[in-house]
């Protein structure tokens, strides 16, 4: 299984020199398993160079797109993803819609045609299927592609999303991105639970967007992380790397820096031997 990060930015695209380094397109990370199946995370602006890179192996694509849920930093990259525009393409659309009423397709379908974009959603020529995630999330099942076992988990973020871990020949890759650790709200999930889910995975990619102080004073409630709460969980978890993720837009590749080096000593000061890196475009890693 190799993952690869084409879009590792949280809220809205940045670009300048400050960062460079890891990058400003929105989530989108990119899992080939072992097997030869295509498995998308989120279809942020990351989605459109993964298709121009998909486009020139110039043949027939079998993608599987698993949402985490549906705001803007999530799915605004896939009406510029070019293999949804080839008709022998197919997309199988994975996700857990948790309002009443709302399909998986509504993800994806309500910001194109109308005003916002000149194709519609329905008239893509590649075919498409859907799979509600919502029956399975949080429960010991799954689903299969290929050789590989995929499990859900809820997070706590406003509106919903889900985590994804992804298992084939016993190597797990979780997926858990917009995600408050520390929520107090009343249904809130526990970090026990979290850790219990993430228990010994080969690799955690968490949101880390906010300091503890940022937290403190302004975005708590606000559905994200803090890189010490993330410590906390890999440590908890014991899980084999953490991959800090959904940087924030005001973080520069500075402040990315300064966060991965306070997140490295404290795993070391909680005694974890967790592997910690951030994100960034273009970063593969192999399991």
């Amino acid at each position: 299984m190799k993952a690869t990060f084409w879009g590792v930015r949280g809220s809205i695209p940045v670009s300048g020199k400050k960062y460079v380094r890891y990058g400003g397109s929105t989530l989108c990370t990119e899992v080939r398993l072992d097997s030869g199946e295509y498995l998308i995370l989120d279809a942020g602006t990351g989605i459109r160079p993964l298709g121009v890179k998909l486009m020139k192996e110039n043949r027939v694509l079998h993608m599987h797109l698993l949402l985490s849920h549906g705001h803007m930093d999530h799915v605004q990259g896939f009406p510029f993803f070019a293999p949804a525009y080839i008709n022998k393409n197919d997309i199988t659309i994975y996700g857990c819609p948790q309002a009443p009423g709302r399909t998986v397709a509504d993800f994806l379908s309500r910001q194109m045609g109308d005003v916002y974009f000149p194709v519609e959603f329905d008239g893509l020529p590649a075919r498409r299927e859907y799979v509600n995630h919502c029956n399975i999330c949080g429960k010991n099942d799954s689903i299969k592609i290929g050789r590989a076992r995929i499990f859900s988990l809820g997070n706590n973020h406003p509106g919903g999303s889900i985590s994804y871990k992804i298992v084939e020949k016993k190597k797990s890759f979780i997926y858990m991105t917009d995600n408050e650790l520390g929520s107090d709200a009343p249904d809130a999930t526990a970090m026990e639970t979290f850790a219990e889910f993430c228990k010994n995975a080969d690799i955690l990619v968490h949101d880390a967007q906010y300091t503890p102080r940022e937290y403190a004073t302004r975005t708590r409630g606000w559905g994200h992380s803090t890189y010490e709460q993330c410590a906390h969980l890999a440590a908890m978890a014991q899980v084999k790397t953490l991959v800090l993720f959904h940087h924030d837009p005001e973080h520069d590749d500075r402040a990315v820096d300064a966060i991965l080096d306070k997140t490295r000593i404290l795993l070391k000061k909680m005694g974890s031997r967790a592997r910690c890196v951030s994100a960034r475009e273009g970063m593969s890693l192999t399991l």
